[in-house]
């Protein structure tokens, strides 16, 4: 009851709340897909640097990928998540789409301002999903290559 209304007064206040039923699913799946894409944003330096390369895409949504599949061994089935869905696609269809969206000046701003001012957070949630595939037994070698090449390189 209270949830509802205090996304009540936010729609009063002309935002958009979005209620979850389900948080927990939501919550770990945002992290997954937040500590793949970080790391992809670090390695390319940055997030205009990020939306124009596309082989730093494809690696990013494969580490994506990687975490959402530490997920659904862990209990929490991503695919039914919106915001994943992106990641799931061929990476024909994909890269070009993550281009597009990722190249939108305010969410570059975004992830540059998360990036720069929290790398140990960064690092922190990749050793996180990192961990929990291998209690799964879940392949996570991308997220390990690019945590690697982000904060062994400094």
């Amino acid at each position: 009851m209270r949830v509802q209304k205090i996304a009540k007064a936010l729609e009063d206040a002309n935002l958009k709340p979005v209620v979850y039923k389900d948080i927990k699913r939501w919550l770990i799946t945002h992290y997954a897909v937040a500590a793949g894409l970080s790391a992809g944003i670090m390695k390319a330096k940055g997030g205009r640097n990020f939306a124009s390369d596309s082989p730093i895409l494809k690696e990013t949504i494969k580490a994506i990928r990687e975490g959402l599949e530490v997920c659904r061994k862990s209990g929490f089935n991503p695919k039914t998540e919106k915001a994943t869905k992106l990641y799931y696609l061929p990476f024909f269809l994909a890269i070009p789409i993550a281009r597009k969206v990722y190249s939108n000046e305010a969410l570059c701003l975004m992830f540059d301002g998360h990036t720069q001012h929290s790398p140990d957070e960064m690092k922190h949630m990749l050793e996180d999903i990192i961990a929990e595939g291998e209690k799964y037994s879940v392949n996570v070698s991308i997220l390990k290559q690019m945590k690697e090449a982000i904060f062994n390189a400094v």
